[in-house]
């Protein structure tokens, strides 16, 4: 027989009596009983699908992206791949955290840059922003809208002193089916 790819709730139930009337009692039942676990494995495994795709979009909270501080010129600093566990990721971004660790003031700029595109004008986040010595500035809150990017997006940023302002990106990572 061959393996169902999911389950159809439209399909329906093998009748013994109309199936294959020419084989025996014996040959008809055991292939509807074979119909019968094709079918509740397809159940089962449609509903193992919806319940791991659950748990993928009430995925924790977690840093997506660290480092120890900024380059002094705009740098690619993660890139969406195109797929995680075979399937599209979405990275959501709920919150970049930011921290001066010098005794001078600095600047970032951030880009969100789309797939295929490069960092610039257009996709300009937070642009020279000053950093006062040893500041720490959270970009995101509890209830913010999350910033989505998806398959080939990418986050570029820089400081305008390298070694001088560290950056964390705290997000979710969904996995949709």
């Amino acid at each position: 027989m061959a393996e169902s790819a999911g389950y159809d709730p439209n399909l329906p139930i093998p009748d013994p009596e109309i199936e294959n009337s020419l084989l025996s009692d014996d040959e008809q039942a055991t292939q509807y009983i074979g119909q019968l676990r094709e079918r509740i494995n397809a159940i089962f495994t449609s509903f193992h699908l919806r319940i791991k795709a659950l748990e993928d979009d009430v995925a924790a909270i977690r840093p997506i992206y660290k480092t120890d501080s900024l380059p002094n010129a705009v740098t690619t600093l993660f890139t969406v791949p195109a797929t995680m566990d075979g399937r599209r990721a979405i990275f959501e971004i709920t919150s970049i955290i930011l921290t001066n660790r010098t005794a001078a003031s600095h600047t970032y700029t951030i880009h969100i840059v789309a797939n295929g595109g490069a960092a610039g004008p257009t996709n300009l986040q937070y642009n020279a922003v000053p950093i006062a010595a040893g500041a720490t500035h959270v970009i995101g809150a509890e209830g913010d809208a999350p910033i989505s990017m998806e398959s080939g997006d990418f986050l570029a940023a820089f400081a305008d002193a390298a070694a001088s302002v560290n950056i964390a990106v705290y997000g979710r990572i969904r996995l949709p089916l």
